[in-house]
């Protein structure tokens, strides 16, 4: 099956094992984006500065890019340096100002101490002694409604005092002495609420003066700047300036390379079908190559992008396997992680994708759902709205013509439906899902149905099918069915046609509009068979219809798949694909009629199954002649007003409603009067009439039958037709009898 998943039978796909953790490198041999060298370089400058002063280096990356990786080679690199101790930061972890100044100070007071001497206890504790302080004044901002900027003002004069200098002095004379440096690595602060971002910035501006220390604060720039400029001035480019008044040194992460990141995703992908079992063909394979390539792949720009979509489908290929198109699993799932807006919304746009408007055939079909569509791209700039139609039109192929002149049909739904395709109808609400929407069979279900018919009794195959029919429905079932007719063989397709005429009793004919007789589950299921039976060897296919034609649950259903394979075998069909012979045909005939007599001696059809009562009794008329059929008729009918009313309302028409496509009463027709005087003699009727209701004996119709009941409207209806074709019958006989050539003596 093309673009099928190969998942064996009867197997379950293993649970991913393989997530790949969003967290950062740490070992070198995992570095594929080539961090370490660049990393390596910053940690060597830094060990290898002679100058003591202070130093501020800002790494400046977006989220997912790598920065904490770098961080940790860079750490890495330094451990094998003696005379740099690092300390690692991360004000992302504490819930406040207060919490984030103490613990700073802290940090910083630890490594002191375990850095240097025994001397260096009395530094550490003033460390700590200054964090208390500056924690307090952060908790007491709210209380004496002092601004941050102020407190820390005070703290920064306080800084300047004579005992802090010595301590200060200390400090450096400390680490100068023992021939270190301190570096200290703040990450995450682009995680920060703004409030918490300007703290940050203002402890490094007012701690990063020691010497023999060294700051890397790693964040994304744009976002860091935007909230400083929304903390203080409002300025467009106030962030960036306050931002490089403390920052000496900028460095921008290097950009992965695209192809690594893309390869990287490509490969996680692989792993995952492999753990699955799952194989591609080659033309899935290109398939998928061209949308992920063209329109997907340029956006996926950082390690996390590539893992986060690694991990989206690793996810979700155990929940579909079997189930979806996987190919079109990979791009939809790849899509929802890049562009989530718009995919959020595809669900709502359902009938506009798959095209449903064109199959009406009205002019401004492909306006209509070109306006459907237009909201899917409102907020995209001009590339990334080419990039999303050019991937939906992949998806979609029936869109095609928005953009095109090349047009799919109606004839591509069954091969879509074949390979599980997101086009398809009945797959579409798969992909947005991750299952088996209520209401639909698993693919895997009918599998395993379809795999064992040729093995079971009659009676076995219809529970099964039962079994399906609860699982789901019998009009989804038989959705599934359809397209499967030239696939199956010879023992399953018996296997099949035989079960679904067992249980044709549970499928429904609904009847909601005009076209109901050929669209419902009951006339689907019914050409199904027929179709199936078509690609059977021709040797086979009489005895197969006869058992369905005699044995059906439902006696109408037999009349159906007679009908369609009937049709199957008509004249405009070639002699070597007709389904039947005319000699078969009037042996089935001959058998759905011996049929229909038998029920129609317990009951009459125009009470028991008024619905069905007239291709019924032509039915029985086209196997046995009309008198059988006449004698039965005129029998029930003659004298019996309750039975001659039934026959006529079972041959009235059912008209449809334009305003709300319902059906509403209708009445005697002419075609309800002819079809019944093709069984039997209507006389029959108008006397039936005539003798309950002496209004249908007169000569004149009374114009005004409002006042009448529903009864006795139907007979004069039915008198007043029966009066105007014996006219006809006279006009056309005198007609005849005047042009008719004198006879020869």
């Amino acid at each position: 099956m093309t673009g099928d998943s190969e998942v064996d039978e009867g197997t379950t796909v293993p649970f991913p094992i393989g997530y790949l953790a969003d967290a950062p490198i740490t070992d070198p041999a995992d570095d594929r984006f080539r961090r370490m060298q660049f990393a390596h370089r910053i940690a060597d400058t830094i060990a290898d500065r002679p100058d003591p002063t202070s130093l501020v280096v800002g790494l400046y990356g977006k989220w997912g890019e790598g920065k904490t990786t770098v961080l940790n080679f860079i750490e890495d690199r330094l451990d094998e340096n003696e005379d740099v101790v690092c300390v690692r930061f991360n004000p992302w972890l504490y819930q406040s100002d207060s919490q984030l100044l103490l613990s700073f100070f802290e940090t910083l007071a630890s490594a002191v101490e375990q850095t240097l001497a025994s001397t260096s206890e009395t530094v550490g504790k003033w460390l700590r002694t200054l964090g208390t302080a500056l924690g307090t004044v952060s908790v007491g901002i709210g209380i004496i409604n002092a601004t941050p900027g102020s407190a820390l003002q005070s703290l920064g004069e306080s800084l300047s005092s004579v005992d802090v200098q010595e301590k200060r002095k200390e400090l450096e004379k400390l680490l100068q002495n023992a021939g270190k440096r301190i570096l200290i690595m703040i990450d995450d602060i682009d995680r920060l609420d703004d409030g918490e971002i300007a703290t940050v910035f203002k402890l490094v501006k007012l701690a990063a003066d020691f010497d023999h220390t060294a700051y890397i604060l790693a964040f994304d720039q744009q976002v860091v700047a935007m909230a400083l400029a929304k903390r203080y001035s409002g300025a467009d480019n106030s962030g960036t300036s306050f931002i490089e008044k403390i920052v000496q040194v900028p460095l921008e992460l290097p950009p992965a390379d695209p192809s690594e990141l893309q390869a990287m995703t490509l490969q996680s992908m692989t792993a995952v079908l492999t753990l699955a079992r799952i194989e591609l063909d080659d033309a899935d394979v290109n398939r998928f190559s061209t949308g992920f390539g063209r329109h997907l792949g340029p956006y996926i720009g950082t390690p996390r992008m590539a893992k986060r979509v690694a991990n989206a489908i690793e996810f979700v290929v155990p929940l579909v396997a079997g189930e979806v198109n996987v190919t079109d699993m990979l791009l939809v799932e790849t899509f929802r992680v890049l562009f989530p807006t718009v995919y959020r919304m595809l669900p709502a746009k359902k009938d506009a994708l798959l095209g449903k408007a064109f199959d009406y055939g009205f002019n401004g079909a492909t306006d209509l759902v070109k306006a459907e569509l237009e909201p899917l791209f409102e907020g995209l700039n001009s590339k990334d709205a080419d990039h999303v139609k050019g991937l939906l039109r992949g998806l979609f192929p029936r869109i095609e013509r928005l953009y095109s002149n090349y047009h799919y049909g109606q004839e591509s739904i069954p091969g879509w439906h074949a390979a599980q395709r997101i086009c398809a109808p009945g797959y579409f609400d798969r992909y947005f899902s991750y299952g088996i929407p209520i209401g639909d069979l698993a693919d895997a279900e009918l599998r395993s149905f379809l795999r064992q018919l040729h093995e079971q009794s009659d009676e076995e195959a219809a529970d099964a099918l039962d079994t399906l029919f609860e699982l789901s429905t019998p009009k989804r079932v038989v959705e599934k069915l359809r397209p499967l007719e030239t696939t199956l063989d010879s023992a399953t397709s018996r296997a099949l046609v035989f079960a679904i005429a067992d249980r044709s009793d549970l499928i429904p004919d609904l009847l909601a509009s005009p076209m109901s007789g050929f669209t419902s589950p009951f006339g689907q299921a019914a050409m199904h068979i027929a179709n199936v039976v078509t690609h059977m060897p021709s040797g086979e296919r009489p005895a197969v219809l006869r058992r369905i034609i005699e044995h059906s649950a439902s006696m109408p259903f037999a009349l159906d798949v007679l009908r369609w394979s009937r049709v199957l075998s008509g004249d405009d069909v070639t002699p070597e694909a007709r389904t039947l012979t005319p000699a078969e045909i009037m042996e089935l005939e001959v058998a759905l009629a011996d049929r229909i007599a038998t029920a129609a001696a317990e009951a009459p059809f125009f009470l028991s199954m008024p619905r069905y009562a007239p291709d019924l009794y032509y039915a029985w008329k086209s196997g046995t002649g009309r008198t059988t059929v006449e004698d039965h008729l005129t029998a029930l009918c003659a004298g019996n007003l309750e039975n001659a009313l039934a026959l006529v309302r079972a041959f009235m028409p059912t008209a449809w409603s334009m305003e709300t496509g319902m059906s509403v009463g209708s009445q005697v027709e002419r075609n309800t009067y002819d079809s019944i005087a093709g069984l039997m003699d209507p006389q029959v009727i108008t006397n039936t009439f005539a003798a309950a209701f002496p209004s249908a004996a007169v000569e004149t119709i009374p114009e005004d039958t409002s006042s009448l009941g529903v009864d006795e409207r139907i007979a004069l209806r039915w008198a007043l037709i029966h009066r105007v074709v014996q006219a006809q019958t006279v006009t056309t006989t005198t007609m005849g009898d005047t042009d008719e050539s004198p006879t020869s003596s």
